[in-house]
């Protein structure tokens, strides 16, 4: 279960696709590890050790920025969103599950 929302050191989503979330132990590890500030906290969920406890964070920042990636993995899906759904050469429509890597050529049935 994802319980809490990362944020970059500016404050913007370290990605937006999929949304950045940490699962509650993580958001602890960021915590104790002082990797990020909290900004909010879950009002009604509290977690104990034997000699500890805390709220569980539900808003974080991290303290050192983050920098996002700036290329795109290269994949069949990528390569059909690209195109349009269209073949690189005579831009007509291509299928999704019968087109080739580079929508040049339809896969023959």
């Amino acid at each position: 279960m994802a319980a809490t929302l990362l944020l970059n050191a500016d404050g913007l989503p370290v990605s937006y696709m999929p949304l950045s979330t940490l699962s509650w132990e993580d958001s602890i590890k960021y915590l104790v590890l002082d990797k990020a500030s909290v900004l909010a906290y879950h009002e009604n969920w509290i977690v104990r050790s034997a000699n500890w406890e805390t709220q569980v964070p539900s808003v974080m920042m991290l303290r050192e920025y983050m920098k996002p990636k700036v290329t795109v993995r290269f994949s069949r899906q990528n390569i059909f969103l690209r195109d349009n759904g269209c073949c690189a050469y005579c831009a007509k429509p291509v299928e999704r599950k019968e087109a080739t890597l580079d929508h040049i050529v339809p896969v023959s049935k």
